[in-house]
């Protein structure tokens, strides 16, 4: 799956409701869903920078965080 199906997949599963989303979830592995998860924060990163924006939502930086453990945690398995 590419990014931008990714970016398309994660627009759409905003609009699903909480228990199609936890089917979804759970369908996935960890590393999908953080690639979904990372095309949003890169768009909302380039969202804001082409706002001329320097301040970030606090949820980003701690996303990311997450994230990035997350990746560290499945690749070492």
């Amino acid at each position: 799956m590419s990014l931008v199906d990714y970016h398309e997949l994660i627009n759409i599963l905003f609009y699903m409701c909480n228990s199609t989303l936890v089917l979804w979830l759970d369908s996935c592995g960890e590393d999908q869903v953080w690639k979904g998860i990372k095309v949003t924060l890169d768009d909302y990163e380039l969202k804001v920078r082409a706002q001329g924006d320097k301040e970030f939502s606090p949820v980003y930086p701690f996303m990311l965080q997450i994230g990035s453990s997350l990746a560290e945690v499945t690749s070492s398995q």
